[in-house]
């Protein structure tokens, strides 16, 4: 390499499927502190966008920047796919020379031979498709894209151990071609918005994001079925995720907890509202790349009981209670410890914190950066 700046180029994909979301955030992350490294030049095809992301703050100090939010006169009928891959031909096209390094932001693999880029950098996140969804004929294109990107990929970005393990495992990958990136929270920074009054002044548990299979939200149902305590004390509030579905509705009438759980929707300020509130987070999954809710809440207060899988035990260290997801009675009894208990309360809330402050995106951004210097010196 020459003694110019390290070229560093993200694309548009995630930026095209996500309002707001985990994999979006690592991107706009490194983006904003990378662009700051003297030896960084970061060029960013944010492209024909959905992301409702405020990048005003470090815009100005990218290499090189395209953005739109609607799309270009003449193409309204075009999908945003095929304008965006036409942007991005055209973006790569105006630097000269190529770029250092190219970290695809998700895995179209075919994007990969628009830019010249003398290495390639990915991230991987979960192996949750592979896990859970492998005989779904909707989902092959993206399987069969991160297999591609992965064995192309001079470097493999992976956000927690067990997602190591998960990639060394199921797709082969040399452990020593991995590089571990944390990601991070600011929830703490977000101004909380008023709770709706729907939700009401009895204490809550709070369930956050979608309700899929391996998300095991039957368990908290179920839990909440077999205790009449909780039915009694505690109300749950689900915040995201969409309605509820009829399956899960007939079960709720079956146990009688039909006036027992609700379901919201909302941005990142009501959320943090509801952790603030919450008596604890019901993070019942089975399976996660990392886990930001439990990061979440433990940030700002609010006591966490989760299954000791995957990830979890990464992220919430001896900072929460754990359960054995296939025991609704296990579940219900930490619950009811939580809600019960001041003083165990008041201790998760403090190991909370702490075990929050490990996790930051100076550190992700640096772990990253220390991957392509890597690649490239």
């Amino acid at each position: 390499m020459t003694d110019r700046p390290m070229r560093i180029l993200y694309d548009h994909q995630m930026f095209a499927l996500q309002r707001f979301g985990g994999i979006t955030r690592i991107f706009i992350e490194l983006a904003r502190r990378l662009s700051l490294e003297p030896d960084c030049d970061v060029y960013w095809h944010r492209g024909y966008h959905m992301d409702a992301y405020d990048v005003s703050d470090f815009q100005p100090r990218l290499k090189r920047y395209w953005s739109m939010d609607r799309p270009p006169p003449g193409l309204g009928r075009w999908p945003r796919e095929r304008i965006n891959r036409h942007a991005f031909r055209w973006f790569a096209r105006t630097i000269r020379g190529g770029v250092d390094v190219y970290h695809p932001s998700y895995f179209d693999a075919h994007l990969l031979e628009i830019p010249k880029a003398r290495h390639v950098a990915v991230t991987v996140y979960d192996m949750i498709l592979e896990r859970f969804m492998a005989d779904q004929p909707r989902v092959q294109a993206q399987i069969e894209g991160k297999r591609r990107l992965v064995e192309r990929a001079d470097l493999v970005f992976v956000i927690s151990e067990h997602t190591r393990k998960d990639v060394v495992e199921l797709l082969g990958v040399d452990p020593a071609r991995t590089v571990l990136t944390y990601p991070a929270s600011d929830i703490a920074s977000v101004e909380a918005t008023p709770l709706p009054p729907s939700v009401g002044d009895q204490p809550f548990v709070l369930y956050v994001g979608p309700r899929t299979k391996y998300k095991n939200f039957g368990v908290l149902v179920e839990a909440y079925g077999r205790s009449a305590w909780l039915r009694r004390a505690v109300q749950v509030v689900c915040i995201g995720g969409g309605p509820f579905l009829e399956p899960e509705l007939a079960t709720m009438r079956e146990h009688g907890l039909s006036d027992r759980f609700r379901q919201l929707d909302g941005d990142d300020r009501l959320l943090k509202s509801l952790y603030q509130r919450a008596a604890a987070l019901a993070w019942t999954s089975r399976y996660e790349g990392f886990g930001i809710p439990p990061l979440e809440a433990m940030q700002v207060g609010c006591p966490v009981v989760c299954a000791p899988t995957s990830s979890m035990p990464e992220v919430v260290g001896d900072a929460a209670l754990f359960f054995d997801p296939d025991q609704p009675d296990d579940l219900a009894e930490q619950l009811s410890r939580i809600v019960g208990d001041t003083a165990l309360r008041a201790s998760l809330i403090q190991r909370g914190r702490q075990r929050a402050d490990r996790f930051s995106w100076d550190g992700m951004a640096a772990a990253t950066l220390e991957g392509y210097r890597r690649l490239v010196h």
